[in-house]
């Protein structure tokens, strides 16, 4: 059993991927984004279901919906001049500004949304051969996490972002 599952190869490590942001016309901190990113999460995704009964037995039948949550979080390691977070909080506030509370527009003209594209590398970081990336179309900031100091730790500060999106493709994998 061993040799087999040794004969199987290696396994897919998550610390191994790249992110594509393209630049936002207005925020040029965005350009050192891709270093900073500490970890990214594919949103799971499906159909929704219903279930049809009749008699004693129950069926689950796929529903007429796409099941997606429609945003994604990656956290971030806040650079020392906070370039990159004030990148962020400046295209958060291009959407939604917290202290005006003005809500900006949501076409394509104001440049608001863009596609961000993940995929699997090797440890050269090279993409992995045969296995495509996960596009997710008209992404904008949605959300800017919460910044935590402590006097105690030493470590670096990270951020959440959330990015919420109109569609995921993933039928290039």
């Amino acid at each position: 059993m061993v040799e087999t599952i040794y004969n199987m190869g290696d396994d897919a490590f998550a610390n191994l991927f790249n992110i594509s942001i393209p630049p936002i016309a207005f925020i040029d901190q965005l350009t050192a984004t891709i270093i900073r990113v500490q970890n990214f999460t594919i949103p799971a995704s499906g159909a929704n279901t219903y279930e049809v009964h009749y008699k004693t037995h129950k069926i689950t039948k796929p529903g007429g919906k796409v099941d997606v949550p429609n945003e994604f979080t990656f956290d971030i390691r806040v650079d020392r001049y906070w370039l990159v977070y004030k990148g962020f909080v400046a295209w958060k506030n291009a959407v939604a500004n917290t202290n005006t509370g003005s809500i900006g527009n949501d076409n394509i003209l104001d440049n608001n949304r863009v596609p961000i594209t993940v995929w699997a590398v090797d440890a050269s970081g090279d993409p992995i051969p045969n296995v495509g990336s996960w596009t997710f179309k008209g992404c904008f900031c949605q959300n800017v996490g919460d910044v935590g100091f402590d006097y105690t730790s030493g470590d670096p500060i990270t951020v959440t972002i959330t990015m919420g999106f109109l569609t995921m493709d993933d039928t290039l994998l």
